[in-house]
């Protein structure tokens, strides 16, 4: 995200910033040798990023490595050297200078500089004490910030001008707890008096409307400041898809963008319907979007706010108006727009109800943590779409998590029905994700390759035991493992993973389907 207030210099300062990083060897394997994206500017939006030639599909446009890496706000124990997440006490140890939670074993990595151990010595703590960690570990993103920029005029006066909304921000709670506790533990805790109150907040607030996820197969986690990514603009139906991994962040084309187009991503979920994505971008970012799903209250033909009519029990109640949907309950977000909270209204047998009543009802069908076990959460996804409807985007984050909770066991340590749930669960997805998030998304290529993954077991299984079951989860059609069907899929997750780690995951499914098994026998 950008300051609307950035002027040119800056705008050319950031344009020379990533002119320098494209160059860079590991930049020049990826990208293509004529220049697809460029910084603009305007007194609307600030600066953004904009295609200057027709970009194709799968076009790699940015190849970042970051600037400053922290571990998430308010984290619990994270090594500092590697950001990976410590569960419990076997498997850490501790900064022989300065306490820290640190890896045991040597890490692939190492962000914990000597000057930032130095001032963490200020703590006199070794090893931290566990209620001690969160707040170190928010007081983290400043002290890094201000010793990685604090030298360089260059790289200080790019970070400055990111937008932080930090007045605003100042008489939010996060502002006071950030005035309350990270300032003084900063300024007199750690020492660091040299750091104002002013780039505290400032800094709070980069990271928090700008920083991207960074997360691996290693459990390593945190929050990276990327200046020319964070220029991209947000869509809730976004042209371009993006992920950290081996240390930088990779921006795609998703969808073919057109010469003049700005360049988007996702600030928050595809998944989540309209008022839970305003809510979010309302909260972390402040501002609410209004583009084209958000202003249509069938979220592009996908109905996933939608909620079965009560009355007539065959349509859908959709908002009259999308934008203010809010009850006055306290569990919404406030209703700013001084107007009447909308009516829903059925598709079907046009009975209209209150805002109220459908939050209530959304609310007895929302996502528990709490369920972690693929029986669980299909009890609870047949409970919620029950209440909600099986297109509501209740039950689309419950059928996610059960495919990544089968995922996560693998295909071979699955159970013959679980692996019948997966490929459910994948189907019903596939179809709402080509819609919400179209193209070459790591999303349909996370759906893809887990279908592709069960089916071959599935026909492997079928091979050897001639088992058969029937699909019963949500009724979702599932196609029959075809050897079309599957070169097509494939085809599709090669390139989607093409400069991702998960390609060799793509590799191995692809050579157990060339094994002689008979597809015709496949799952149905």
């Amino acid at each position: 995200m950008t300051s609307s207030m950035a002027g040119h210099e800056s705008l050319e300062l950031l344009q020379a910033y990533f002119e320098r990083i494209s160059n860079s060897a590991a930049a020049k394997t990826v990208l293509g040798a004529v220049p697809a994206v460029r910084l603009n500017r305007n007194e609307t939006v600030g600066r953004y990023l904009e295609a200057i030639r027709d970009i194709p599909e799968g076009e790699i446009l940015i190849w970042e490595a970051p600037l400053i890496v922290t571990p998430p706000a308010g984290a619990g124990p994270t090594c500092l050297r590697c950001l990976k997440k410590l569960s419990s006490s076997n498997d850490r140890s501790a900064c022989t200078q300065c306490g820290a939670p640190v890896c045991k074993e040597k890490c692939r990595v190492n962000y914990h500089s000597d000057e930032e151990c130095c001032a963490l010595q200020n703590v006199n703590a070794n090893p931290w004490d566990e209620s001690m960690i969160p707040l170190l570990n928010a007081a983290l993103t400043p002290l890094r910030t201000w010793m990685k920029i604090k030298e360089d005029v260059t790289i200080r006066s790019i970070f400055l001008s990111l937008e932080s909304f930090a007045e605003r921000r100042r008489t939010m709670p996060v502002g006071r707890f950030i005035t309350s506790k990270i300032v003084p533990l900063l300024r007199d805790t750690l020492g660091q008096a040299e750091i104002t109150p002013d780039f505290i907040h400032h800094c709070c607030g980069v990271f928090d409307t700008n920083a991207i996820k960074v997360r691996n197969a290693d459990d390593e986690q945190g929050r990276a400041v990327m200046p020319f990514s964070a220029m991209l603009m947000h869509e809730c139906v976004p042209n371009c898809d993006h992920w950290f991994a081996e240390g930088y962040h990779v921006v795609r084309a998703s969808t073919p963008i057109p010469k003049g187009t700005v360049l988007s991503i996702n600030y928050t979920s595809s998944m989540l319907g309209t008022q839970s994505r305003q809510k979010h971008l309302s909260f972390t970012k402040l501002f609410r979007c209004q583009c084209k799903r958000c202003l249509d209250p069938t979220e592009l033909g996908t109905h996933i706010s939608s909620v079965r009519c009560r009355a007539c029990k065959k349509g859908l109640l959709v908002p009259q108006n999308p934008f203010n949907q809010e009850s006055s309950d306290r569990s919404c977000t406030p209703n700013h727009s001084g107007q009447e909270p909308s009516d829903w209204s059925c598709t079907k047998c046009c009975t209209r109800f209150s805002s109220e009543m459908v939050n209530t009802i959304c609310r007895a069908g929302s996502f528990t943590s709490e369920l972690s076990t693929p029986e669980e959460l299909v009890d609870r996804i047949e409970d919620v779409q029950r209440m909600v409807g099986v297109q509501h985007y209740g039950v689309l984050q419950l059928l996610l998590t059960l495919f990544r909770a089968i995922i996560r066991k693998t295909a071979q340590a699955s159970t013959h029905e679980e692996l019948l749930q997966l490929l459910t669960a994948s189907e019903h997805l596939l179809p709402v994700a080509h819609i919400l998030e179209p193209g070459l998304t790591l999303l349909t290529g996370e759906l893809l390759l887990g279908n592709l993954q069960a089916r071959a077991e599935l026909s492997t299984r079928r091979l050897l035991i001639g088992c058969s079951s029937e699909l019963a989860l949500l009724g979702t059609s599932v196609p029959p493992t075809t050897p079309e069907l599957v070169q097509k899929r494939l085809d599709k997750c090669k390139r989607i993973h093409q400069f991702h780690p998960m390609l060799r995951e793509v590799v191995k499914v692809a050579h157990d389907f060339a094994a002689p098994t008979d597809l015709s026998n496949g799952t149905s």
